[in-house]
């Protein structure tokens, strides 16, 4: 039987521990800096986030009725936190206001804005219903066909794949 010639880290572990202390504390201290950078990236975050869902829950408390100080509260939202996930709900809420008051114009406006930006979003198909609606209530005829056939077309490609 041949034994190994490697030293026994069981009986020389103390004297690695000592040689190699400094290695295992630089070790140690950047894991806890990278663990405590995590978390404090991530509270930030978590903050933002809520920050941003505040804005938009306090436009859905307004105190008010009037369809159009809404519509500009929530397209106010968007603008205001642009590239955050709470913008997308803002724009199409806003969209579908300026619909509910009957202002088409806004309403396509904000409705082409949204698929602008956000083409293949939640409320894409929504977006492009509202479009439709639009452009009926305009009497723009071969425009709303086209938008809603675009919309059954997109239904059945879904149901196909």
């Amino acid at each position: 039987m041949n034994e190994s010639s490697e030293p026994d880290i069981l009986f020389h572990g103390a004297e690695w521990f000592d040689q190699n202390k400094g290695k295992l504390m630089n070790g140690a201290l950047a894991v806890i800096v990278a663990v405590a950078a995590y978390l404090w990236i991530n509270k930030s975050q978590t903050e933002s986030n809520a920050a941003s869902e505040s804005a938009l829950f306090d436009v859905q408390n307004l105190d008010s009725t009037n369809l159009v100080e809404i519509a500009g509260a929530y397209a106010k939202v968007s603008d205001d936190q642009a590239g955050k996930p709470v913008a997308e709900r803002a724009l199409i809420l806003s969209a579908r206001t300026w619909l509910e008051a009957a202002n088409y114009d806004k309403a396509q406006t904000a409705f082409e804005s949204y698929l602008r930006q956000h083409a293949n979003g939640h409320w894409a198909t929504e977006a492009k219903l509202g479009q439709a609606i639009c452009q009926e209530t305009k009497e723009d005829a071969a425009a709303a066909i086209s938008t809603y056939q675009s919309l059954t077309n997109n239904e059945r490609l879904q149901e196909l794949q």
